[in-house]
């Protein structure tokens, strides 16, 4: 069975060359690290976006903190934080 393929450009084929050079891996491997990397930044951006829409809703986020401090108790104050 052939492997499907994907037309990139010059300039993205000689950037993924060079990270697959730095870091030792098949072009394959650079190419899938590279997507992974980019769908993790997508899902903690969407959930940067979702708690700011719930955090927006005074009631709402009240009622999430409450939830919250019911399954896991109260959070304990960082060490290094400031008073």
């Amino acid at each position: 069975m052939a492997e499907p393929t994907v037309p990139v450009s010059p300039e993205i084929e000689a950037k993924l060359a060079r990270i697959a050079a730095r870091t030792g891996q098949s072009l394959g491997d650079a190419l899938f690290a590279a997507v992974e990397g980019y769908e993790a930044r997508l899902f903690f951006e969407e959930m940067d976006e979702t708690y700011a829409v719930l955090e927006a809703d005074f009631r709402e986020w009240n009622a999430y903190m409450a939830d919250l401090t019911e399954w896991i108790g109260e959070p304990e104050p960082l060490p290094y934080a400031e008073d």
